[in-house]
C-alpha cells in the first residue's frame, strides 16, 4: 500500500502542489509493479492530522481541488482510528 500525507504533500491550502494531481491519478489507476503491468491494484491511502470534518467531507474537498476520485475509505483523519470507540 501507499500512504501519503495530504497537507503540504498533495495540496497547500486550496491549491494542488504542482504535479501531485497527476501522480495521484496514476496511483489510483495504477496496475504496475517495477514497470510491469498486471492486474493487482495498489492500495492508496491519505493521512492528515487535521480534523473538523468527516472523511467523506475531506474526500469531497480533495476531489474538488485535485479533480480526483477519492472515496471516504481513502482518507484517515487524526481521529479516524478512534471513531469505533467514540460511537
Amino acid at each position: 500500500a501507499i500512504v501519503s500525507d495530504i497537507d503540504g504533500v498533495l495540496i497547500r491550502g486550496k491549491s494542488t502542489i504542482p504535479n501531485s494531481d497527476i501522480v495521484v491519478k496514476e496511483l489510483l489507476n495504477c496496475h504496475y509493479t517495477n514497470g510491469e503491468k498486471h492486474d493487482i491494484k495498489i492500495p492508496f491511502y491519505l493521512l492528515t492530522n487535521g480534523g473538523g470534518c468527516t472523511e467523506l467531507d475531506k474526500a469531497n474537498s480533495l476531489n474538488r481541488i485535485m479533480s480526483s476520485n477519492f472515496k471516504k475509505h481513502h482518507i484517515f483523519l487524526n481521529y479516524t482510528p478512534l471513531r469505533p470507540i467514540m460511537n
